[in-house]
């Protein structure tokens, strides 16, 4: 099987996209405190065709046990689309001329540079068959902010029903491992500094009976006034007269 270079560039980000990521539980009564998030998908940079999706975590019926995820689907309080059948056959024939790929783009509404994209080939536009749509937003379970994102276009929508057309959209906590990557050093060097400090207190600890001697003889000569040479000087000039 040959891979085109678009095709091989897809595949690379959706590993790229999973590898940034660990799956991680989260307890509904944490998420039950967090305020509601909007996010807002677009493809190809086209905002103006946006859809938005309300995530309300206060809807979320209340337990004790934790999560890994919510759907719009069982948690149809808790994630609300104000959009329909966003990918239509015009729209669909437009995205494929503007570029090679298919890209859709999710942003946060707590912060319009926590957003995340991923793409598809675009010859899956040329697929009719492909009509129902899937978004997957991976979340950062501890301050909420995006992680990643995968937009899918399927054959068949994830129930029978009313909401078969609708964007189905799966909202996953996880831990960001980039951030894991970029604390380490920093908790690192800060065990450095400790370590040093330490050292240097058990320095002093053991060598202070040498240290204070020091440190009075020095005081000492600092407080001394400095020798008088303009008056031995005059006397000395007093004696030959």
């Amino acid at each position: 099987m040959k891979f085109n270079k678009i095709t091989i560039i897809s595949i690379v980000i959706v590993l790229f996209t999973i590898i940034l990521q660990i799956s991680e539980s989260i307890t509904v009564t944490n998420l039950n405190n967090q305020k509601d998030i909007e996010f807002s998908m677009y493809h190809n940079e086209d905002q103006s065709k946006s859809c938005k999706i309300l995530f309300k975590p206060k809807l979320i019926p209340h337990s004790t046990n934790s999560i890994t995820s919510v759907d719009s689907i069982n948690f149809k309080k808790a994630i609300q689309i104000k959009c329909k059948n966003s990918l239509t056959k015009e729209s669909r024939s437009l995205y494929q001329k503007s570029c090679d790929l298919f890209k859709t783009t999710v942003v946060s509404d707590k912060d319009p540079n926590n957003l995340s994209f991923s793409s598809l080939p675009k010859g899956n536009l040329n697929d009719s068959s492909l009509q129902y749509e899937f978004l997957k937003i991976n979340l950062d379970s501890n301050n909420m902010n995006i992680v990643a994102s995968n937009y899918q276009l399927k054959k068949l929508p994830p129930v029978t029903g009313d909401d078969k057309d609708q964007l189905f959209v799966i909202i996953e906590f996880s831990e960001d491992i980039l951030k894991l990557v970029y604390e380490e050093p920093k908790v690192e060097k800060e065990k450095e500094k400790e370590k040093e400090k330490e050292e240097n207190q058990s320095f002093i600890g053991k060598y202070w009976f040498y240290l204070l001697p020091l440190f009075l003889i020095i005081l000492v000569n600092m407080a001394a006034p400095p020798p008088q040479a303009n008056t031995a000087a005059s006397q000395g000039a007093g004696s030959r007269k």
